[in-house]
């Protein structure tokens, strides 16, 4: 039972999370709001400094870019495999102790020099182009603006920290290290 999740992860390492957010913010009308355009060349700005390039324009914004295997992500990859296959290994020893005439016992930890595969295909697969789509809507009394953003989502994620964007619906609670 376990072979399909060792390969389903290495599988599914090098792609991308893709997530739908909606962030809410005061609006042009609102105290301490902000005009639409504000907001977007923010966000823009955002997706320039870190490489994106504006790929669609009209009511949903489209940006671009290019995301490179991480070292890490790999070698955290290759040890989960490596995990995995001690797994299946220690499984087989118990059910399978001998093959034929063959006493394999612990051979079959012999599994676990394939982990490096995990690697080569990591590097093989994770360059990758990313996009991230935005659009925003206004209330009808212009109050609110959501922004609604799908992308990656530790994209999302390290946007939302970098511009102090709240999700819709959610409240922020400050964290006990938090200074003031």
């Amino acid at each position: 039972m376990t072979v399909p999740g060792v390969y389903s992860l290495v599988k599914r390492a090098p792609k991308a999370t893709v997530k739908r957010i909606t962030y809410e913010m005061p609006g042009p009308s609102a105290p301490e709001g902000r005009e639409m355009d504000a907001v977007a060349r923010d966000v823009a700005a955002y997706y320039r400094k870190y490489n994106y390039r504006i790929t669609a324009e009209g009511a949903t914004v489209a940006f671009t870019g290019s995301y490179q295997a991480s070292r890490g992500t790999a070698a955290a990859t290759t040890f989960y495999f490596f995990i995995g296959l001690a797994c299946i290994a220690l499984v087989l020893q118990t059910i399978v102790p001998r093959v034929g005439p063959f006493e394999i016992g612990n051979g079959w930890y012999a599994l676990t020099l394939l982990s490096p595969l995990a690697w080569t295909y990591y590097f093989r697969q994770g360059d990758r182009e990313e996009t991230v789509k935005m659009r925003m809507e206004c209330s009808d009394d212009s109050s609110l603006i959501d922004l609604i953003v799908e992308g990656d989502k530790e994209e999302l994620e390290r946007m939302e920290r970098e511009l102090q964007l709240m999700q819709k619906g959610k409240v922020y609670v400050k964290g006990l290290f938090e200074q003031s």
